[in-house]
Formats: C-alpha cells, sequence, structure tokens
C-alpha cells in the first residue's frame, strides 16, 4: 500500500538488513505473520506503548458534535471512501467528520474537516469529545490511533484488518469492511445513535514493551 517510489526504494533496504539482522522484531502480531511469511525466518513482536497524554478539560464550548479520524494523509487510509460514506450516511447536517493528521502523499477530501498536526494534550481532548472514532485503512501494521481511541473509552469504528483486531483487543464497537461505502455508512448510522460509551482498555503498557523487549534481548545474545 505504498507508493511505488517508496517500494522501489525500501523494498532493498528491507531485504538487506533483514538477511543481516540477527533477529526480526516488528511491533504487532499481525505483522509478525506477513514478515514471517516474506523473510521465511522468526519474528519477534515487541508492542508499541500506547499512552495517550492526559488532558485536563476547561470550559466546555458548544460545538457541533462530529466523528474524528486520525492518521497521515495517503491513499491507504481510505479517506475518500470514509468521506462518500459519511455523505451516504445523510448526517452532515448533524455532525461535522473531523481528520487530524500530516499532509502525506494524498488529498484530504473537500468536506472533511482537517486540522492537520495537533499537540498531544488537544488530540485526546478531541478522542474525548468525539462521539466515535472512525478508521478506514486499507492496511496497517499496528494502528495506534485506534488503540488511542480504545484507551481512552472513545467508541470505534474501524476496518475489519488484522492490525486492527488487535490494536483495539477485538473490542470495536464494530468491524467493517472498508471496500464497502454502505457498510460504512452504516456504521456512521449506528455511532450517532450510540449512547453508551465503552470503558478504556489499554494492554500496551510500557511495562508489558519492557517484557517482550527484555525477551527478544536474551534470546538474541
Amino acid at each position: 500500500m505504498a507508493s511505488a517510489a517508496g517500494r522501489y526504494y525500501y523494498r532493498p533496504l528491507a531485504n538487506m538488513w533483514a538477511h543481516r539482522a540477527t533477529r526480526l522484531v516488528t511491533v504487532s502480531e499481525a505483522m509478525a505473520i506477513e514478515m514471517r511469511d516474506y523473510f521465511n525466518r522468526e519474528v519477534d513482536v515487541v508492542s508499541n506503548v500506547v499512552a495517550p497524554v492526559p488532558f485536563r478539560s476547561a470550559a466546555k464550548r458548544k460545538v457541533k458534535p462530529y466523528f474524528l479520524a486520525v492518521g497521515s494523509v495517503e491513499p491507504r487510509k481510505n479517506l475518500s471512501g470514509l468521506w462518500r460514506a459519511f455523505q451516504r450516511s445523510s448526517l452532515q447536517r448533524d455532525f461535522d467528520l473531523v481528520l487530524v493528521g500530516r499532509q502525506a502523499w494524498g488529498t484530504v477530501p473537500d468536506g472533511i474537516r482537517f486540522t492537520g498536526p495537533v499537540s498531544d494534550e488537544v488530540l485526546t481532548a478531541l478522542y474525548q469529545g468525539a462521539q466515535a472514532f472512525f478508521a478506514a485503512s486499507f492496511y496497517e501494521g499496528f494502528g495506534l490511533p485506534v488503540g488511542e481511541a480504545t484507551a481512552l473509552g472513545t467508541p470505534v469504528y474501524c476496518s475489519d484488518i488484522p492490525a486492527f483486531r488487535e490494536a483495539t483487543s477485538g473490542l470495536a464497537q464494530q468491524y467493517f469492511d472498508p471496500t464497502s461505502i454502505e457498510a460504512m455508512s452504516h456504521a456512521f448510522t449506528t455511532a450517532a445513535s450510540a449512547s453508551d460509551r465503552p470503558l478504556p482498555h489499554n494492554p500496551f503498557t510500557v511495562e508489558r514493551m519492557r517484557s517482550q523487549l527484555a525477551v527478544v534481548l536474551k534470546n538474541a545474545f
């Protein structure tokens, strides 16, 4: 799901360093399965740490309810599909679709409220204030924003891909087919009428990362 130039540049480097490395390490079991198949070698997992920055809310302002998406602007994030699904849901009068992230090599669809990058504190506030979090990626290696939303108790609606299943610990409100505009539109409709919020859940702690890394280092030397 990278650009042709990116594949041309990084694939030879990946093959070279994988051949030289004592051990191969990645951030998710979903990614490890792919790497084991590609390199025909054992691959260890050292999970990302999910640690949203605490935010003390100030006086609340009256704002239009919104759905939140977080990620760089590039084709594999499927932002055009997400926007088309939001339009089909006919919720634009009552909700905004807000996107936080950096401009990469894609285009932000007209109509999405694009904030660009924000501070960690503001991002936490946006997660907490959202009606729901949406991620429609075709492919991910882990899915840090999905993990952050789950850790903060924000309802998550996301693509049914292995990395997102792992990052949410299987606790998303709904997993959908990212190639189906109808399925994503239905997810928006469901999220708009939901009133309950899930309990925060975060297994991706510093302690877990340290424990996994200690095993890798022990086996490497």
